[in-house]
């Protein structure tokens, strides 16, 4: 059983079988909290809050360094990381497997890895190629706009084809995230 949420009144609990239940404090009483599946398949509760979310909250305050091998993964990051490792070709075929918009897919693809690390060798295969070299020749500390600076500068200079990548932050992040190790 994981404490979602505590407030005055009531506590919000996630049960092992994925029900939720809550704890209403002035009585002790308990009552199941209807969950619905949306249309992409995301369980939710009242004020469409999304139990994935409310549970990664808790978590990842419980213990900020995720990287543990999936155990206790979101399940929109599992079916992500079940559709990266099937060898989908780029973020626009992930979008379309995990039905979200491909903004969404490339914080998907980031999440992956902090979830699943070893993953790093499919999420690659996002990436625009020459970066994932670019990253193994410059300093990848401090903001990614600080990396962005000194990819720019060093290795990618001059390389009009990465001018012209749409979405160079989100490579970017990825690219960090594949050679962290």
């Amino acid at each position: 059983m994981l404490l979602l949420e505590r407030n005055r009144r009531s506590s919000l609990y996630l049960l092992a079988d994925g029900d939720v239940e809550r704890e209403y404090h002035d009585t002790g009483q308990r009552a199941p909290v209807p969950v619905h599946v949306d249309d992409s398949g995301v369980a939710r509760i009242g004020s469409n809050r999304s139990v994935d979310a409310l549970a990664e909250a808790v978590l990842s305050r419980a213990a900020p360094d995720r990287r543990h091998d999936g155990v206790g993964a979101p399940l929109h990051i599992v079916r992500a990381h079940i559709h990266l490792c099937d060898g989908v070709r780029d973020v626009d075929a992930l979008a379309r497997r995990c039905r979200v918009a491909t903004s969404t897919a490339w914080n998907y693809a980031c999440r992956v890895l902090e979830w699943f690390p070893d993953a790093n060798v499919h999420a690659a295969t996002l990436v625009y190629p020459p970066l994932l070299d670019a990253m193994t020749r410059v300093d990848t500390t401090g903001s990614l706009r600080d990396v962005m600076r000194r990819v720019n500068a060093g290795p990618l200079f001059g390389d009009m084809q990465w001018r012209e990548v749409s979405d160079r932050y989100a490579h970017l992040r990825l690219a960090r995230l594949c050679v962290m190790r």
